[in-house]
């Protein structure tokens, strides 16, 4: 099964996806951990494309967590499962702020990330948290649009709370010990 974890930032991808790789077993692709490794330039893109490529042609199941909807295309393709979770905006918010303090205290903090990613209270940062604030109005809209052109039937499962998350991590566990019993 393949699955690809998506939302808002901050609205708990990571740790979903961890989870998720641990009850399935399935390969771990963290997107942020790829993409904040580099210099951002065009040559950056097309790797982290072609490491993306390289992950999903090399694993039987899969995990790739993170949005980053320009290079969403072959991940939609061989996707079985989209987990998208959605968490009010100042949740979001609360939590990048949150992380953002706690990482700057111990960088083991996030292990999604690499250990040379600094993160800094600037202009950008600040940039960072409108993108958050403004993702259900710009982000949202561009990725129901993008399921909606999907050539194949992918199961879209919105998970809302930590309660939702629960729920569904317990229907995964009895449906895995059903398949070996």
């Amino acid at each position: 099964m393949n699955y690809l974890i998506m939302g808002n930032s901050g609205s708990g991808k990571s740790t979903f996806a961890r989870k998720l790789q641990q009850v399935t077993g399935a390969s771990l692709l963290p997107l942020d951990f790829l993409w904040h490794q580099t210099d951002y330039s065009e040559e950056a893109q097309i790797w982290f494309q072609a490491e993306q490529e390289k992950f999903i042609r090399t694993n039987e199941n899969w995990i790739v967590d993170g949005n980053y909807l320009g290079t969403s295309d072959l991940r939609f393709q061989h996707a079985d499962i989209l987990i998208l979770l959605k968490v009010p905006r100042l949740l979001s918010l609360f939590r990048v702020i949150s992380r953002s303090i706690k990482r700057k205290n111990n960088p083991d903090s996030r292990p999604d990330m690499p250990k040379t990613f600094q993160e800094k209270f600037d202009r950008e940062y600040l940039d960072f948290l409108l993108y958050i604030w403004r993702f259900p109005n710009n982000q949202a809209v561009r990725l129901e649009q993008i399921l909606q052109e999907q050539p194949n039937e992918l199961q879209v499962i919105i998970l809302k709370s930590k309660r939702d998350q629960k729920i569904f991590f317990q229907k995964l566990i009895e449906q895995k010990r059903s398949k070996e019993s």
